[in-house]
């Protein structure tokens, strides 16, 4: 009976024994691994350190501090301000975004990725109100970390509809002095609020109020001062109100004519506000 015994507690010591040397053997290869992790880490070598991160996920399981994602975490957030630093937006963005979505992620990773998306944001306004819309809206691609921001997407949406509405009211002013009708393409004038478009439009907007003045000069030469006369401030403004809730030049020139207590009195090519 008793040999029986031993030789069961011989056959159950086997396993239990070869399992505490393979707990060892992970235990010692996962200290190796953090320990080159911790040295790779403080490197800054990116490459080496994403390379042991993923060599140690297997082992998460095993215990031995420290942690390991907590080097990684170190490894990522230096190599993204390093990378910031030397203005490689995009790559410092990504993994910054990475570390946010790391077990290493801290309070001040989470307040670091949106003050750096807000100041990339701030430079693609200041891209798009210098003339360029697609260099701004590729910096707003980059502030979108996820490629699923409803906020991102809505914003650079807004930018191409701000710029094509610009665009098409420099083009309507630009055939309405074409076809020598300079109230038509003033009022088209007046609708463009874009730095760039404006500054781009100041050459006709120059040729435009030049050729009312004459028409205004040439009525009063005509028919001597007209104390009941639509005052000019008075119609653009209310022109340019309407223009910017979207009606249409023409239509909001009409409109804002009759409601200044005018009518519209088109003379060939020209149209005027008279009382």
């Amino acid at each position: 009976m008793s040999r029986r015994l031993a030789q069961v507690h011989r056959w159950v010591g086997i396993p239990t024994l070869a399992f505490a040397l393979g707990m060892t053997g992970l235990w010692a290869w996962k200290q190796h691994l953090t320990r080159q992790l911790r040295t790779a880490s403080a490197d800054l070598r990116l490459e080496r350190c994403l390379q042991l991160e993923r060599q140690l996920q297997p082992l998460e399981w095993v215990p031995s501090p420290p942690s390991a994602s907590e080097d990684a975490g170190r490894c990522r957030r230096e190599a993204a301000q390093r990378l910031w630093s030397q203005k490689r937006i995009d790559l410092a963005l990504r993994l910054q975004a990475e570390l946010v979505g790391s077990r290493a992620v801290t309070s001040a990773d989470l307040e670091r990725l949106r003050k750096w998306k807000a100041e990339v944001q701030r430079s693609a306004l200041k891209a798009f109100d210098q003339g360029s819309l697609e260099r701004a809206l590729s910096q707003l691609r980059l502030s979108d970390t996820s490629g699923r921001d409803p906020g991102v997407a809505a914003m650079a949406e807004q930018l191409r509809q701000i710029w094509g509405s610009n665009q098409a009211s420099l083009a309507r002013a630009e055939a309405m002095a074409a076809k020598n009708k300079w109230w038509e393409s003033l009022a088209a004038l007046n609708a463009i609020q874009h730095p760039y478009w404006r500054t781009r439009s100041q050459p006709l907007r120059k040729r435009v109020e030049q050729q009312v003045a004459r028409l205004e000069q040439r009525r009063v030469d005509t028919h001597g001062p007209l104390p009941y006369a639509i005052p000019k401030d008075k119609l653009d403004a209310l022109v340019r109100r309407q223009m910017e809730a979207g009606v249409p030049d023409w239509q909001a020139f009409r409109q804002s004519c009759r409601a200044l207590g005018g009518r519209v009195v088109e003379k060939g090519p020209e149209a005027t506000c008279e009382q």
